[in-house]
């Protein structure tokens, strides 16, 4: 679980010993990928300790380093399809020379493996670099009617590290490509289908990327896929898409302080119960995105930050204890709203302090994320401390090196305004966006009342 650390257990004790004492006995000395390959796996689960991440690394980087690879910027790399014979043709070509950052070339999986420690420490964007190689290895198997292993997994890796990197570009390019067929369920050799962390058709990948750059515009002209996909996944692939048109609709409803826009609200209030009808049917995510939902409404249309910050600290905690899965199983780290609505309705320092904590907490689990620097930048400020926030706030600039969108808050869901025509200034705050708050008989009284009850319900049965 997210919410914990834990030791090796004993009996795997004598395989860690062996696997890094085998790392550089490949072929004439030189390092053995296949060590390396598992001794990455058994070390950069997020609830191990910290420190075995950290020494996995140097043999990670002997799989892929990115100081020697080819550049792969997202013009070059993910900006066309693999229909596009001449992105794809000079992709390949740039696989086929020496020096391109693999140490196993046109081996997709065994080049993606590093994306997951990556994540894990901190360097991000390298780990969309040997996403990015990893991906262009699939698609010349795809290009021979040969079957890559873990084609969707692998691009849900590319999507998780350029989000964690504020890349919006390739983020959203590798996650429109993950809900492609190809992206889902795939042939095994023995005749069969297997989904290894699949995507595919009915795959909130490309609505939840946007989502987390406050693209909410864009959401409501992503139409809904015409079935769910995988049936193990369904329910929460349905709860995710209507999850981000609720949170778009809940952004283009409260945009224009002079304007009423209870219809609106109406129509978000309908999205959000349809995401917590299908997340009921989901055992992974029928705490958070009620819970989630929760939070940005009583945000954006009641204006009741303390609300709010109830309801993300329960989704922090249903994220923490869900099991491990890399990337992460939730689009991006609750803490990282929760910091941001404590930062932004505080009264008394208390609040900053309790933010301060909260942003911290995500960076011991993703280190050197831009979004948590900037929040604990803020926090700091807002306690004073300007010199050290100067130093995170440095930090937070570095971490954002490769990205395409503004660092201006950790929490594009609640902060960030809608950004279609009717878009109010930016300097607008959300706790003044409103002439008034909306309460339960202004909106669809059925569907509010049906949403409020199920909140209650996830609540109660977190808790249980």
């Amino acid at each position: 679980a997210l919410g914990g650390t834990y030791p090796l257990k004993e009996y795997l004790k004598p395989a860690y010993a062996k696997l890094l004492g085998s790392v550089n006995k490949g072929q004439n000395g030189g390092p053995h990928a296949f060590s390396i390959h598992l001794l990455i796996h058994l070390l950069e689960p997020s609830d191990a300790p910290s420190e075995y991440r950290w020494e996995a690394l140097k043999p990670a980087l002997e799989l892929f380093n990115s100081t020697s690879a080819p550049s792969l910027s997202s013009s070059s790399s993910l900006s066309s399809s693999s229909s596009s014979s001449s992105a794809s043709s000079l992709s390949l070509n740039m696989l086929s020379k020496s020096g391109d950052g693999e140490l196993v070339p046109s081996q997709g999986h065994l080049t993606h493996m590093p994306a997951h420690l990556f994540l894990r420490v901190g360097l991000y964007r390298q780990g969309v670099a040997t996403s990015q190689v990893s991906i262009l290895n699939n698609r010349a198997y795809n290009a021979k009617c040969l079957t890559p292993y873990a084609y969707g997994h692998n691009l849900k890796m590319l999507v998780a590290n350029a989000r964690f990197a504020g890349m919006s570009r390739v983020a959203l390019e590798a996650a429109k490509e993950a809900c492609g067929d190809l992206a889902g369920r795939e042939a095994t050799p023995g005749g069969s289908t297997a989904c290894v962390d699949c995507a595919g058709t009915g795959s909130p990948e490309a609505v939840l990327t946007l989502a987390r750059f406050g693209r909410w515009a864009e959401i409501l002209h992503v139409d809904e896929p015409a079935n769910w996909g995988d049936p193990r996944f369904a329910a929460y692939n349905e709860a995710a898409y209507f999850y981000s048109r609720a949170l778009a609709l809940y952004a283009q409803g409260t945009a224009n302080p002079h304007q009423n826009n209870i219809h609106i609200i109406q129509l978000a209030d309908k999205e959000a119960a349809k995401a917590v009808n299908a997340s009921a049917n989901d055992k992974t995510f029928q705490v958070i995105i009620p819970q989630e939902l929760r939070a940005v409404r009583a945000w954006r249309v009641e204006r009741d930050n303390a609300t709010a910050v109830e309801a993300l600290k329960t989704a922090v905690a249903a994220n923490d204890a869900l099991h491990y899965l890399e990337p992460p199983r939730w689009y991006y780290p609750p803490r990282q709203c929760l910091g941001a609505a404590l930062l932004a309705s505080r009264g008394v320092d208390s609040n900053a302090t309790e933010a301060l904590h909260v942003f911290k907490a995500d960076l011991e689990m993703f280190p050197e994320n831009g979004w948590s620097l900037h929040g604990v930048s803020l926090a700091l400020m807002a306690l004073n401390q300007s010199q050290l926030a100067e130093e995170y706030k440095v930090r937070a600039s570095k971490a954002w090196e490769d990205a395409d969108v503004a660092l201006d808050t950790s929490c594009r869901q609640l902060l960030s305004p809608w950004d279609g025509h009717t878009s109010p200034s930016p300097s607008s705050q959300p706790s003044q966006m409103l002439p008034h708050k909306y309460t339960e008989t202004e909106t669809e009284t059925e569907t509010y009342r049906y949403t409020e009850t199920s909140w209650s319900y996830h609540q109660s049965h977190l808790k249980a």
